[in-house]
């Protein structure tokens, strides 16, 4: 018997095994390299640098099994495979210009001039015609089949680019507003900071508008912007922030309500405002504690919040924006924030001027402790970082590309890596990978 079952039985299946990084690559500006950090241990183990790009404006995605490390100041794409540690082909791009990346599908963008290129992604030729779009470009947004959304400002009007081809523009809003496309749950959302919209799209048409309660502008170009929505989330709820009045606030795109809460504005002590309220379709906006909004206001409550103490316990200097207006006595200068990232239940919110990462915990309603970013403490002649939030799997890392360090949270715990360790394979000096 048992003879007559070894012979029947079925083999055993064969394991399948998929391949990852097991970490993520950051930049390090000042040494024109970008490196990658270890997920298990956050430790650097390799880096990749650069030709010429000490000092330059580098972003890094992957795109299958390699890397494009896009050199923004210089107008180049480089293709880099991590198993040589080195750039295999370099493309010349227009300076300024954007590449984006999704299931194989690569595109460059060039927002200012509204041209968009589909471009092989390994030989980083051009696949098919330029898209000529007509005007300048806001925020775009590329689903996971590959689709390019891409908000045209001049015409106020969304183009929807498969396979190179472009799409009737769709209109969403009026000619020259500031016009944004995010990702909810893979579908495009236009966030309209002119007139406070958050709008889907819906197949070939734009759905039911959610009114936001921003700080209204009428300044389409340039930064600082006044209203940054997140990139894409993986819901029905965008995370978008009010520079002007310092909020953060959550729009249901598909239930129509929007929550407000007030952002810390001082590290160090002092006042710090938190609430939240509610706006509903057919209904006012409301105002952080109550009470209709007021457009770059809030209440007069005074909160003890986590934050402020772990700003405080850091050592931190007092920053806040302005309480009032500038001279000519209009609204505050914006704060120079960062798109928002959700994960696992918080949005971590970059702030340039503070150096640090704010951290609203959507489960508990209110902001914990903030991450301070590793480098120059803010003060006079600083100015303001570029802190980048990438979440990969289930960590966030926290990085100041002009930074030496990163900081990672896995979890409850929250780790300073050094990203530019000596002896690193793929550093300059080293022997070859």
């Amino acid at each position: 018997m048992g003879a007559g079952l070894a012979a029947a039985a079925p083999g055993t299946p064969p394991l399948v095994f998929d391949l990852t990084s097991g970490g993520v690559w950051l930049t390090s500006e000042s040494a024109g390299t970008v490196t990658h950090l270890q997920s298990t241990t956050g430790r650097a183990d390799a880096a990749v640098t650069v030709p010429g790009a000490v000092g330059h404006r580098l972003s890094v995605l992957r795109n299958g099994p390699d890397l494009l490390v896009c050199d923004a100041d210089a107008g180049l794409l480089h293709l880099i495979e991590p198993q040589r540690l080195a750039p295999a082909r370099t493309a010349t791009l227009r300076p300024g210009t954007t590449v984006t990346a999704a299931n194989g599908v690569v595109y460059a963008v060039d927002g200012a001039s509204g041209r968009v290129q589909r471009l092989d992604g390994r030989l980083l030729t051009g696949l098919g015609p330029v898209v000529d779009l007509g005007g300048a470009l806001g925020a775009v947004a590329q689903s996971v089949d590959g689709t390019l959304w891409a908000p045209v400002r001049t015409s106020g009007s969304v183009v929807m680019i498969r396979d190179g081809v472009a799409s009737p523009p769709i209109p969403v809003a009026r000619p020259d507003h500031q016009i944004d496309v995010v990702l909810a749950h893979d579908h495009p959302v236009v966030v309209d900071g002119t007139t406070g919209t958050a709008i889907p799209i819906t197949g070939d048409r734009p759905g039911q508008q959610t009114a936001l309660p921003v700080t209204l502008t009428t300044a389409s170009t340039g930064p600082p912007v006044a209203v940054i929505a997140a990139a894409a989330v993986e819901r029905s709820t965008v995370p978008v922030l009010d520079t002007v009045a310092g909020r953060l606030l959550l729009a249901d795109v598909h239930g129509g309500e929007v929550t407000v809460h007030d952002l810390p504005t001082r590290p160090g002590g002092g006042r710090v405002q938190l609430g939240e309220g509610t706006a509903r379709p057919g209904g006012g906006p409301a105002q952080p504690g109550g009470g209709p909004a007021r457009p770059g206001g809030g209440d007069d409550s005074v909160s003890t919040d986590p934050a402020a103490a772990s700003a405080a316990a850091a050592g931190l200097p007092d920053i806040e924006r302005p309480a009032g207006g500038d001279e000519d006595g209009g609204p505050p200068a914006p704060r120079r924030l960062g798109p928002p990232t959700w994960h696992d239940g918080a949005v971590y919110i970059p702030d340039q001027d503070a150096r640090m990462v704010w951290v609203f915990d959507t489960r508990t309603g209110g902001f914990t402790a903030p991450i301070v970013v590793p480098g120059i403490p803010p003060g006079p002649g600083t100015g303001a970082a570029r802190i980048t939030v990438t979440a990969e799997g289930d960590q966030v890392w926290v990085n100041d590309p002009a930074g030496p360090d990163a900081v990672l949270i896995d979890g409850a715990r929250r780790a300073t890596v050094a990203k530019r360790p000596s002896g690193l394979p793929g550093q300059t000096g080293t022997t070859p990978a």
